[in-house]
């Protein structure tokens, strides 16, 4: 039985090529801010995700992987981008213990980084607690008490 296939119209095919620009653009930037990333953070273990091939809903754009917390990112960037629905598409994505943080950059504007407020104020707790003591042991708002050490104490 032959299978017929249509022809797209002028409007499909447009429709498509900006869809695949978008999808470039989007992958170049995660590119971007996992070099920046990886060059910045040297006490995080940075890795791009595989959404674009087999992965899909639940893989970060990058996940940044401490000795205390790992980070969810999701990347976004665009002519105006819903900060609001990427947040909400980061905190549902993230496991339980990671922090979800979307990283932005409208076309026009200043690239942003949006997390929540209680991630927020655990992520400056770890900072002074580790600048007084030299290591880490606290509980953090979602119930769970790290204790780190270190190097070189």
């Amino acid at each position: 039985m032959p299978i017929y296939k249509r022809e797209q119209t002028d409007k499909e095919r447009a429709r498509s090529k900006k869809a695949k620009a978008a999808r470039r653009k989007g992958k170049a930037y995660e590119k971007e801010l996992c070099l920046f990333f990886d060059c910045e953070l040297q006490d995080f273990a940075v890795s791009q995700g595989n959404q674009h091939g087999k992965g899909g809903k639940g893989n970060p754009d990058l996940l940044l992987q401490g000795s205390i917390r790992t980070i969810h990112v999701e990347a976004k960037k665009g002519k105006r981008v819903n900060i609001k629905a990427a947040y909400e598409q980061a905190r549902t994505d993230a496991r339980g213990t990671d922090i979800a943080v979307v990283c932005s950059h409208d076309d026009y504007g200043p690239e942003l980084v949006t997390m929540s407020l209680m991630d927020f104020a655990d992520l400056l707790n770890l900072t002074a607690e580790q600048q007084k003591t030299g290591h880490v042991s606290m509980k953090l708002s979602k119930g769970i008490t790290y204790s780190v050490e270190s190097e070189g104490e």
